[in-house]
């Protein structure tokens, strides 16, 4: 068999939430028109991974490793944030006045609030899978190669941001695996959607307010996490439950 040669910066794994009966995703371009492609064929750039030696050789490792260590994590994280049993309500009443603010801003104000129970191994698929979404895409990867390009290093430069990639992405993981998780599921008609700049990331490593980054992740047409690692020393669950 082959190696693939097909990097898929949207893993198929995820992608195929977003299936018809047909197994067909429906594409918006920007210019608004639409069409349906199978999964394979969508968030694909070929080569987008691969070491090139000084003899021209390949190397497919970055590839391999995505497809086997990381890709697999979406299925145990989606399978459990989706299921009911992991999820219980408490009993929360905030400041009346906030609340009144919300109502009027078009929000729902429940007296209740729904955490999401997670052992250390979903948070660490969690933090490691949306960290490699991020650091995987192409444009985070052209950004990293222009960089090292600017530094007098051409030739270079596509094997130097790979490696620079993979720091990244532990660094990231490290830190998502410390932040707060915030789970958003679709009540209504609308489906979430998964744009083609994938993530939705403010502003990485700012400085303001201790908080390095925020991040937006649509895993499926229900459900979207939403990350934020709060400054050192905040509380993480004001709750005060696991």
């Amino acid at each position: 068999m082959g190696t693939a040669k097909r990097h898929h910066w949207w893993p198929v794994v995820q992608s195929r939430h977003w299936t018809n009966k047909n197994g067909q995703v429906a594409v918006t371009r920007a210019n608004g028109t639409t069409f349906r492609a199978n999964p394979l064929n969508l968030g694909v750039e070929s080569e987008l991974y691969t070491r090139f030696g000084p003899d021209d050789s390949k190397d497919l490792a970055i590839e391999e490793w995505f497809a086997t260590a990381i890709d697999g994590l979406a299925s145990t994280m989606i399978e459990h944030l989706l299921d009911p049993a992991n999820t219980r309500e408490y009993r929360f009443s905030g400041d009346p006045r906030k609340a009144d603010v919300l109502r009027k801003l078009g929000y729902r104000v429940r007296p209740f609030v729904s955490c999401v129970a997670l052992d250390a191994n979903v948070r660490r698929c969690i933090a490691r899978y949306l960290a490699a979404l991020l650091v995987r895409h192409p444009t985070y990867l052209a950004k990293l190669e222009r960089f090292h390009a600017a530094q007098g290093r051409a030739l270079q430069a596509k094997n130097q941001a790979l490696d620079n990639m993979l720091e990244l992405f532990e660094l990231y993981a490290k830190r998502i695996q410390d932040a707060d998780l915030m789970v958003v599921r679709r009540t209504c008609a609308a489906e979430l959607l998964y744009a083609d700049g994938g993530l939705v990331i403010d502003e990485p490593w700012r400085t303001t307010h201790g908080i390095p980054f925020d991040l937006h992740a649509p895993l499926t047409p229900d459900l979207a996490i939403e990350v934020l690692p709060l400054p050192n020393g905040m509380p993480r669950n004001p709750w005060g439950r696991p």
